[in-house]
């Protein structure tokens, strides 16, 4: 991404952010020197709570954004995403032992993108926790926005809070460009398309749409305040001008319950620090038992690979069980390196060669003497194939073909049994034709 592009999506974008805040962070993308930069590998951020006792505690700092930008991180921007506050107060709101959830925020907005769906997150999570926000300096715009969700909001007397209202900025570069003799013609398919690119005039027609996208969204979050705070639009329309507050004074028009230091209101809401003993008693370690559950699976998983491979192949078995596959996928992955020796087998007998060494444990099964392995109901089909092949001296296609013919019974119990192990199987059976 060059420099132009990561300062158009910042200007260009819809902002529930206080301006000064957006203007620092436009001014540091701009002094990026972007040939000094190697992009990290890192991760994508996924935000988890704090836990305090049965209290889960969700940051919500810095610029808010649905997803992190690569450039973010090069200019070491303090960045949350959205998405991340919605899985952790979710998270938390399931978690059976989080009593409370409270977010902390410090955070002057950021991107409309992805705000409405945390806020919707923060929101239904009262239906199954208390929900409480405690600012420490700062939450405005969509820092309010999702602040405004929790069922109380406190902040300490020099925190400021407000800014509610959405905004963009619409270029007009036309003039410039005149000055510098260029003309820019914009070929497009209707009056809105293209509007906006560098050097073109911005029109009224222009302006009028954007106004109503950004009137839109400031309605969505006029809404969403309203529906966090338990009263009408009407009653928060007054304050949607864009303006921040001191705590108390917006404690006076609604938008702050309670001003107290942010310790303070943690302490508050934070359970008592050991349930009584009987409580502590009758309630079972969760962890613990989480712990002791994939204990078992794992053993269990462990012994059903090793038996299936005794006497058959254990270096390949405990290659299974490192890669962590279950029995199902390790009984998968050795149908190749069974195919493979019966394929080996049958091309030395066609060549009439003896065989360098007997069949690898796992092989065909051996045939009783005086019986005609086509018609044998001991053997599997693929066994039965190996050893008529092997007993007439034919090629291990053609001996299938003729246990198919003699034992219909074997073949279609065959056939069902590569079904059920899936598409990846049943290739590899119609390539042998079968």
């Amino acid at each position: 991404m060059t420099l132009a592009a990561i300062t158009a999506e910042l200007i260009s974008g819809e902002w529930a952010m206080e301006e000064n805040a957006l203007r620092a962070l436009v001014q540091a993308a701009e002094s990026l020197d972007l040939s000094r930069i190697t992009p990290p590998a890192d991760a994508p951020q996924r935000l988890s709570f704090e836990r305090r006792g049965s209290l889960a505690v969700v940051h919500v700092n810095g610029t808010l954004m649905k997803r992190v930008p690569q450039w973010a991180k090069w200019i070491g921007a303090n960045v949350t995403e959205t998405s991340s506050v919605a899985r952790a107060v979710s998270d938390a709101a399931a978690d059976a032992g989080i009593t409370a959830i409270a977010l902390q925020v410090d955070s002057p907005g950021g991107q409309v993108a992805g705000m409405q769906e945390a806020a919707a997150a923060i929101h239904a999570a009262r239906a199954s926790k208390p929900v409480h926000a405690v600012v420490e300096s700062l939450a405005a715009s969509g820092g309010y926005w999702l602040a405004s969700q929790a069922e109380s909001i406190t902040a300490p007397a020099d925190a400021k809070v407000g800014s509610i209202g959405v905004y963009t900025v619409a270029v007009d570069e036309s003039a410039r460009a005149e000055r510098e003799g260029v003309k820019v013609h914009v070929i497009r398919s209707g009056p809105h398309k293209g509007a906006g690119e560098p050097g073109a005039p911005i029109t009224g027609e222009h302006l009028a749409a954007t106004q109503s996208v950004v009137d839109g969204l400031a309605e969505l979050f006029v809404a969403d305040v309203a529906r966090g705070r338990g009263v009408s639009p009407d009653k928060i329309k007054p304050h949607a001008t864009g303006r921040v507050w001191l705590a108390a004074e917006a404690q006076k028009l609604g938008l702050v319950d309670q001003v107290e230091p942010v310790s303070a209101a943690l302490s508050r809401m934070a359970p008592t620090k050991e349930a009584p003993m009987a409580e502590q008693q009758n309630k079972p370690d969760e962890a613990e038992a989480k712990a002791k559950a994939a204990i078992e699976s794992e053993r269990a998983r462990v012994k059903a690979i090793t038996d299936e491979f005794a006497g058959k192949d254990q270096s390949f078995a405990l290659a299974q069980i490192a890669a962590g596959s279950t029995l199902e996928q390790a009984k998968l992955a050795y149908l190749p390196i069974l195919e493979k020796r019966l394929a080996d087998q049958a091309k030395a007998l066609e060549e009439k060669a003896p065989v360098a060494s007997p069949a690898p444990q796992g092989g065909a099964t051996p045939l009783p003497r005086g019986g005609d392995p086509a018609e044998s109901k001991a053997l599997g089909f693929m066994d039965a194939a190996a050893a008529l092949a092997a007993d007439k001296g034919v090629s291990l296609l053609k001996a299938m073909s003729e246990v198919a013919k003699k034992n219909p019974g074997l073949h279609e119990a065959f056939k069902a049994e590569c079904a059920a192990k899936g598409p990846q199987h049943h290739a590899r059976k119609r390539a042998l034709g079968i």
